[in-house]
């Protein structure tokens, strides 16, 4: 008798144990197979609009969308879900901000996810971002013995669109400067300037700024549409 009941109690256990396994290997979000992975806002978190100086543009915020943003004719590009990485081993971690914009038709919400920057730029114009980097920590083993209290920071920009498509037809970015150091605790500023062509594809794109959305990095839309007729 006692050894049935000693019995059925170790079945019992076993089968506590193997179901506790299975829910902690459960990962119903993708932000958890990172190891550092940026805060994403809420929807109703209130955006910081940097400062822009084209036309009328007074900040995304007290702007409507228009209809050449929303309805896209030949659009080449669609930036579909905004997905996140698998980032590796974080070296230093860093904030960023979007300081100042110029050269853009407008800056708007983005339908699909409204706490992200929709930047539109028209074919043959450039859009010019002032961007800030600060840097807060820095590992052991990122430090370099020139700069022993600095990390080496390159100011990648990178295209993202239609199921990890990164090419970008008729549109360049250009950076300056192409990298830096940055000490622990400070910051530096970056210039982008995103040109597109007269041909440039219509179409949105994931741009995922320096340095890197898994250090820290900012990710927005940029839309290429024709807006004045």
């Amino acid at each position: 008798m006692y050894l049935k009941i000693l019995i059925i109690a170790i079945v019992i256990v076993v089968s506590v144990a193997i179901i506790a396994s299975f829910s902690f290997l459960t990962i119903p979000d993708n932000r958890q197979h990172c190891t550092f992975c940026p805060e994403m806002p809420s929807p109703n978190q209130t955006l910081q609009i940097p400062n822009v100086t084209t036309g009328n543009v007074i900040g995304a915020s007290a702007l409507s969308t228009p209809s050449c943003v929303t309805n896209i004719s030949h659009q080449y590009a669609s930036a579909g879900p905004m997905g996140l990485p698998m980032c590796p081993f974080a070296w230093f971690s860093a904030s960023s901000q979007i300081m100042d914009a110029t050269g853009f038709y407008g800056i708007y919400n983005y339908t699909n996810y409204p706490y992200v920057q929709n930047y539109v730029l028209e074919p043959g114009h450039n859009g010019t971002l002032t961007y800030s980097i600060s840097v807060s920590t820095i590992n052991s083993d990122a430090r370099i013995p020139e700069y022993p209290n600095g990390v080496n920071v390159i100011n990648d920009v990178g295209f993202m669109h239609d199921a990890n498509m990164q090419n970008h037809p008729g549109i360049d970015v250009s950076v300056y400067p192409e990298t830096e150091i940055i000490r622990e605790h400070t910051s530096a500023l970056v210039n982008m300037t995103i040109s597109a062509s007269q041909n440039a594809s219509n179409g949105t794109y994931w741009l995922h700024l320096p340095p890197g959305v898994c250090m820290g990095g900012q990710i927005i839309i940029l839309t290429i549409t024709s807006c004045e007729k």
